[in-house]
């Protein structure tokens, strides 16, 4: 049996792995006053990508150039007392920014534990 693509129900995701930024992040004073970095590991459902891109314009997809360029620009803003104010706000902003954006998985990971790798939240989020 042949299917056409507007019989297929999808759910694609844009996935940046391991983006590294740069932030001043941290409880104290000492820590936020020095350049940290972070990773972040992104997915952001889409919905189908191809009604998206179907006129060959990316504003109404997502352009994952433009998604780590928005998070980086967001980290150098302000000094962040809290990872998890910062993915917060990060996924406010990416929702506004990116309208194609149907829900965001982030796992963001920090450094600065002693005897351990790293230490980190995830925040998932529907657009509602």
């Amino acid at each position: 049996m042949d299917f056409s693509q507007d019989e297929l129900i999808g759910l694609d995701e844009v996935i940046i792995n391991s983006l590294e930024l740069d932030i001043q992040i941290g409880c104290t004073q000492e820590e936020r006053e020095k350049n940290q970095t972070i990773e972040l590991n992104i997915k952001a459902n889409i919905g189908q990508w191809q009604p998206l891109a179907q006129e060959g314009s990316m504003e109404k997809t997502v352009n994952y150039v433009e998604l780590s360029e928005s998070l980086q620009n967001l980290a150098n803003k302000q000094q962040w007392f809290l990872i998890e104010e910062f993915v917060e706000t990060a996924i406010l902003e990416l929702f506004t920014k990116f309208r194609a954006i149907q829900s965001l998985d982030i796992e963001a990971r920090k450094f600065s534990l002693p005897k351990a790798k790293w230490a980190g939240v995830r925040f998932i989020r529907d657009r509602s």
